[in-house]
């Protein structure tokens, strides 16, 4: 949604904290011409890694969209946090 927001919106350059926990549309963009900067930031990593593992329920819906069980965003680390318990 963020990929198509900014090239919908012409933003000219998106800046990521960091792109290990979550890999979205990046060279989409830049095929797009849309200037892409990662600053691989550890805090933001570590910011990232305590979200996921607090919340697994928020996570698994931002990355397996509720509307199938059979789509998986093929650029997530998805395999590092494994599926939520459905009790």
């Amino acid at each position: 949604m963020c990929t198509g927001a900014c090239i919908l919106y012409k933003v000219k350059r998106v800046v990521l904290g960091e792109n290990n926990t979550f890999v979205g549309g990046e060279d989409y963009l830049r095929q797009r011409g849309i200037e892409v900067v990662n600053v691989k930031s550890a805090e933001c990593e570590a910011l990232m890694k305590d979200f996921i593992k607090k919340h697994p329920e928020d996570w698994y819906w931002i990355i397996i969209p509720p509307v199938t069980d059979h789509w998986l965003m093929t650029t997530s680390r998805y395999e590092d946090i494994g599926e939520p318990d459905k009790a």
